[in-house]
């Protein structure tokens, strides 16, 4: 898969090629939340907030029980340079339409997994789960959203176990055709025999760096 910008990741997951269209997501988190987009310069990721990173960015900073199987977004660089904090209460836009098939509570708050038709005719299907965040009201299985319609908002983490940024968890996955999602639970995301990992990277539209300290 193609990587654009700066980003670095271990090889823990293997690779495969994104099936979905480029999305527009920051365009429209920043539209969403009101943020100058002249200020937002890039997306900032810590060691550990990237897809397959084996460390933690929070408490000891150690090493994680699995890789990660997403990506962590939470900083921003503006044009000064300076880097800021999404924050919890930030409203999140759905990266592409699709169906919602499951919410469950992660360490968090909620995950929201959504289904997404393909460009290709795969025996397979293209998952996505939101996670770390509270669902708007109308969100819940069997709802159709399109890209852009709000969501969630990122949970607030001052109550977690751990000293942890509120942030929003996403993971992007290939998962077999006959997936029972009504089960579907965390550590689904971390079994080769029900889902592949993608590197959400290979659909963001906007420049990012990857942090070698932090």
């Amino acid at each position: 898969m193609r990587i654009i910008g700066y980003f670095r990741t271990s090889t823990v997951h293997k690779e495969k090629s994104v099936r979905l269209r480029k999305t527009c997501f920051t365009k429209m988190l920043i539209e969403a939340n009101e943020i100058d987009p002249k200020d937002f310069q890039r997306w900032v990721f810590y060691p550990g907030m990237g897809f397959n990173s084996p460390d933690k960015w929070w408490g000891d900073l150690g090493r994680r029980d699995f890789p990660h199987e997403g990506v962590d977004f939470c900083l921003y660089e503006n044009l000064s340079g300076k880097t800021l904090q999404i924050g919890h209460q930030t409203r999140i836009p759905a990266i592409h339409d699709g169906v919602v098939k499951h919410i469950f509570p992660d360490y968090l708050g909620q995950a929201v997994v959504f289904e997404h038709a393909t460009t290709n005719n795969e025996k397979s299907k293209i998952i996505s789960i939101y996670a770390h965040t509270i669902p708007v009201k109308h969100i819940m299985a069997g709802v159709f959203v399109k890209q852009g319609d709000i969501i969630a908002t990122i949970a607030d983490t001052c109550r977690s176990k751990a000293p942890i940024l509120p942030h929003l968890h996403y993971t992007l996955c290939q998962a077999s055709v006959d997936i029972d999602y009504g089960r579907f639970v965390w550590n689904d995301m971390r079994n080769p025999g029900k889902v592949i990992l993608l590197n959400p990277l290979g659909v963001i539209d906007w420049p990012y760096q990857g942090m070698e300290t932090r």
